[in-house]
């Protein structure tokens, strides 16, 4: 069990248990632990309806991580999956998500190599950046910025200041 109290639904006892496994398996679990605490706070506070973790239920989770790009979402519903099976290893009737209906993974952004003349376009136009009163940021900054990530992009890591 863990030292304080983490869970308060009527899953509290299984969910408990779950964790303690992970943890003692040497995981450090706390994102996972997480999820299950906010999937546990709304059947507790809406234990008249939601009794047991069903279909019902896990869509009111659902609806809560609806603001979470998709990637997110479904990382969170696959540690609720993984809790499901576990519970169905001992409850074989308990509920069991469908992983197929989770959201897909979003693809990862394609990074955009610029050309020299871009960059020297994009050195221009930092260089000609006026500094608002209320901003600590000085333009140079933004022209130094920009080039120590192309250098670093374009594995130049011999640059000096002349460069």
């Amino acid at each position: 069990m863990t030292a304080a109290k983490v869970f308060s639904s009527t899953l509290a006892p299984i969910l408990d248990r779950y964790v303690s496994l992970k943890r003692a398996l040497g995981r450090r679990f706390a994102d996972a632990t997480r999820t299950l605490q906010s999937l546990d706070r709304v059947l507790h506070n809406e234990s008249n309806r939601y009794p047991d973790l069903n279909a019902a239920a896990f869509r009111a989770w659902c609806q809560t991580q609806e603001g979470l790009a998709s990637s997110t979402r479904r990382d969170r519903m696959m540690d609720i999956y993984r809790f499901c099976l576990y519970r169905h290893r001992t409850e074989p009737s308990c509920f069991l998500p469908d992983p197929d209906t989770f959201p897909q993974r979003q693809q990862p952004l394609i990074p955009y190599i610029f050309s020299e003349m871009e960059v020297a376009r994009l050195l221009r136009a930092a260089s000609s950046l006026t500094r608002p009163p209320s901003s600590p940021i000085r333009p140079e900054v933004f022209g130094l910025r920009l080039f120590s990530c192309s250098q670093l992009e374009s594995g130049a890591g011999n640059c000096s200041v002349s460069d």
